[in-house]
């Protein structure tokens, strides 16, 4: 990984820039991000220590500069957010604990992911003692989800998966099982009641992810925490999915 540039990988469609778990703007528009994406804007702080710990690390995605239609996708993405209209700055002072000179560029991130590390769930689901990566909290901005950007953005994350000091040789993620997302409850909270149309035809995540090369391997049916839009508390089966990385 470069040390001194602001992208630590980038592809046609999308850079990543590393999140800074110390800047209070970074971690305002986190915790804005996931407000949009509607799931867990609750655990940013949580996300916060452990990023400092060296647990896990968070990356914003930023739209490649060769990308077509660029200037539009930005400007769909910033009309639709306007709190987000204030550029971030590269300021992340290391990646994985490891030392790294920020830039200081301006960027406007459209999305975020995260890579982590999660030894005692690897066990308990018979992964691989060393090599497993855990991909996390995918979100690309409504406005924007087309045109292969978030294809682009697990392409990147996964590169970057395979270098030092992760080494993975598998990447792991979890998502809601399909018949869930599916459901007429979930496209309710996620689209109807949020003023977004339900796209046709509607794709899961489960199924997205699997046209990328992942295979479910295990499920857990008591997976995410869930209150749906009349409040119930509730659990929303996940699955786990994962992919040999080459």
């Amino acid at each position: 990984m470069s040390s001194d540039a602001m992208n630590l990988y980038a592809n046609s469609k999308v850079s990543l820039v590393p999140w800074d778990a110390r800047s209070d703007e970074h971690t305002t528009r986190m915790f804005e991000q996931r407000v949009a994406c509607g799931w867990r804007s609750d655990e940013v702080v949580e996300w916060r220590e452990k990023q400092l710990e060296g647990g896990k690390f968070l990356y914003w995605v930023v739209l490649a500069d060769a990308i077509p239609g660029r200037e539009k996708l930005l400007s769909d993405h910033l009309t639709t957010y306007p709190k987000e209209t204030t550029p971030l700055r590269d300021t992340a002072a290391d990646v994985w604990l490891t030392p790294r000179a920020a830039s200081g560029e301006a960027f406007w991130p459209i999305g975020h992911l995260a890579l982590e590390k999660q030894a005692e769930d690897d066990a308990d689901m018979g992964l691989a003692k060393e090599g497993s990566v855990w991909i996390k909290h995918l979100y690309i901005s409504w406005a924007i989800q087309a045109g292969g950007i978030g294809k682009a953005s697990m392409q990147a994350v996964e590169a970057l998966a395979k270098l030092e000091p992760l080494f993975g040789t598998t990447i792991v993620l979890d998502t809601a099982q399909k018949e869930t997302q599916s459901s007429d409850e979930w496209k309710r909270f996620f689209f109807t009641d949020m003023g977004r149309p339900i796209p046709e035809p509607f794709k899961t995540n489960e199924e997205w992810y699997g046209r990328m090369g992942y295979e479910v391997f295990y499920i857990d049916p008591v997976g995410f925490p869930w209150r749906n839009p009349d409040g119930v508390h509730s659990y929303i089966p996940r699955v786990m999915m994962k992919k040999t990385l080459v």
